[in-house]
């Protein structure tokens, strides 16, 4: 690890960590891979070189002061901290992190030839791993409601994670209360999409089926109340259509109006007991629950209490519990979500908004590599126009420099 910068100090030939006489840089702060996003130790000795004790003492003072008074200080929505720059692999100084949780300890004070040598130890803790500040950025336009999609990223190589910050806008939106996005890890862009779109099978006679297209190659289809009512909704799934795992089941219920009396659900699959609920009007999607009978024949059966006319019930999303990051935004006329991690941009963590301000529930970025997969749930009742445009900003974070 080549440090080159902690708060204000930079390091040169009068101020230096300290390495071995064989090494070439100093001994880095590891890697959590299990919690590569969370934070991480640190550790290092530095010399500072200087033509009095008093001159030296100094330094140290300086350093402490603003370790104290960043520990202060907000960064957006983190705690604040130390600002710490690191080379990459190309030498160039655009890897940075903060450093909280900071102790210093004085280990000798010398005279030289050179000057006074004061040598201290520094630990504490990163906020994150060093993040390249300088981003990547792809665009990926035209993504149709309930599609499906894959995501190469360019400039972002099979051997590179990074950060990744989402930005998505929703075209066409009026009339979107909801919208539930769904980022899948892919090790690369070969490989095989977990998350699963299932159509109605059958519905009741007071509901008709309707077909829209999501990408290319594939038909959704969504039933519509025709009139005031109660309706059921019968979901058939072969033992070979999921990948054997886990999945969070979600569907959507998308009302015309508010009604003035609750409209109910009920959702049930074989050996899993009746869930209920209530449908909400902002918030159309509705998680059932986990659903782990991926590789058995299956029937899922939705019944609908008191819809109006005009009410829509979408196919079953099935969406895995591990290497998936979702997005659930809520607001009237959605135009717009976004979520950026603090660590990397200027930018408000969560955001959701339309003719209101809304709400986004997710993560505030996450890492992955150079190939996603996202499913774009979005309904309204004229769904042909209805695109939305994801744009997609990475941070290379390079280990092998900070290990």
């Amino acid at each position: 690890m080549r440090i080159r910068q902690i708060g204000s100090t930079v390091f040169d030939a009068d101020t230096n960590i300290i390495v071995d006489a064989t090494a070439l840089e100093a001994v880095g702060s590891g890697v959590r891979v299990d919690e590569l996003d969370g934070p991480q130790p640190f550790a290092a000795v530095i010399a500072f070189v200087r033509s009095t004790r008093q001159q030296a003492l100094n330094a140290l003072n300086r350093l402490v002061y603003e370790a104290h008074i960043e520990k202060k200080r907000a960064l957006f929505n983190v705690a604040g901290g130390l600002v710490v720059w690191i080379e990459n692999k190309n030498g160039n100084a655009v890897l940075r992190s903060y450093l909280t949780n900071i102790s210093f300890s004085l280990i000798s004070i010398e005279a030289t030839a050179t000057g006074v040598i004061a040598r201290i130890r520094l630990t504490g803790t990163l906020t994150a791993p060093f993040i390249n500040t300088q981003p990547v950025s792809n665009t990926f336009s035209s993504l149709k409601p309930y599609g499906l999609y894959v995501l190469p990223l360019s400039n972002i190589n099979s051997y590179t994670l990074a950060f990744h910050n989402i930005d998505v806008t929703i075209n066409n939106g009026n009339g979107v209360r909801n919208a539930l996005f769904a980022f899948e890890v892919l090790k690369d862009i070969y490989q095989t999409r977990r998350i699963y779109r299932k159509n109605p099978s059958f519905a009741s006679s007071n509901l008709v089926l309707e077909s829209f297209n999501a990408e290319p190659g594939k038909t959704i289809i969504r039933a519509r109340f025709t009139a005031n009512g109660n309706g059921m909704i019968t979901y058939n799934l072969d033992p070979s259509e999921l990948y054997p795992d886990v999945y969070n089941l979600f569907f959507e219920v998308y009302l015309p109006f508010l009604p003035s009396y609750g409209v109910k659900y009920d959702i049930s699959w074989d050996e899993q007991p009746t869930i209920s609920g209530f449908v909400d009007s902002k918030q159309t999607f509705i998680k059932a629950g986990i659903f782990s009978y991926a590789n058995l024949p299956n029937t899922i059966t939705i019944n609908i209490t008191d819809a109006p006319a005009n009410t829509y019930v979408s196919p079953l999303i099935f969406i895995p519990i591990d290497n998936t990051f979702v997005y659930n935004a809520i607001a009237s006329n959605l135009a717009r979500f976004s979520a950026y991690h603090p660590m990397t941009q200027n930018q408000r963590s969560l955001y959701a908004g339309g003719s209101e301000r809304g709400v986004l529930l997710g993560p505030p970025g996450f890492i992955a590599g150079d190939a996603l997969a996202v499913f774009t749930g979005m309904m309204k009742p004229t769904i042909t126009q209805l695109t939305a445009t994801v744009k997609i900003y990475s941070h290379r974070i390079e280990p092998a420099s900070f290990m």
